[in-house]
């Protein structure tokens, strides 16, 4: 069973062609994508936060 959890986002036309152009040339899943940068967006932010400490 899959630990994944349904998540409604609004995307702006150009971000939402971006990430069909990304889908499209990387052969991955627009969730994919979206969680992939999503965990490195929020991972480095903490990361930074620690490093302050």
């Amino acid at each position: 069973m899959s630990d994944l959890t349904p998540f409604l986002v609004r995307l702006t036309p150009q971000s939402k062609e971006l990430l069909d152009q990304a889908a499209k040339e990387q052969e991955k899943t627009k969730s994919s994508l979206i969680n992939e940068a999503l965990k490195a967006h929020l991972t480095k932010d903490i990361r930074s936060r620690l490093n302050r400490l």
